[in-house]
C-alpha cells in the first residue's frame, strides 16, 4: 500500500511496503520523476531500519545528490560509504561502476 499526498513544494511520499520502494524509485528515476525518487528514498533507513533494501537506497540517494542537486563530491562519498558497508550486497557492483564514472566527472570539474 502506498499513499501520495501533493503538497506545494513537492510530493511526500509514505509507503508501507518496502519491497516497493527500489523498484517504484528506480522507475521514477529512469522518468526523470526526481521529485518522486526523492520522497521514496529519503528516510527509507528511519522507516524500515536494518531491511535489506537500505543499501540500494542509499546508492539511489547518491545518485539523486548528483543528478539532482549536482553536489557530486557528497554524492561520490555517500556512494563509497554504501560499498564500504555493503560490499557483498547486489547493489555493490552498480554503486561501483557509478563511482567510476563519478569520478571521472568530479576530475573534469576540478579547476
Amino acid at each position: 500500500h502506498w499513499h501520495l499526498w501533493t503538497s506545494v513544494l513537492r510530493p511526500v511520499i509514505r509507503i508501507d511496503d518496502p519491497d516497493a520502494s527500489v523498484p517504484l524509485a528506480r522507475l521514477a528515476m529512469q522518468d526523470g520523476a526526481r521529485e518522486l525518487a526523492v520522497g521514496l528514498v529519503d528516510g527509507f533507513d528511519r522507516r524500515f531500519p536494518g531491511h535489506v533494501a537500505m543499501p540500494t537506497m542509499y546508492f539511489l540517494g547518491g545518485r539523486l545528490l548528483s543528478e539532482h542537486w549536482h553536489k557530486h563530491e557528497q554524492a561520490a562519498t555517500m556512494i563509497r560509504s554504501v560499498i564500504a558497508h555493503f560490499s557483498d550486497h547486489a547493489v555493490a557492483d552498480e554503486a561501483r561502476a557509478y563511482l567510476v564514472a563519478l569520478d571521472a566527472r568530479i576530475d573534469t570539474t576540478k579547476p
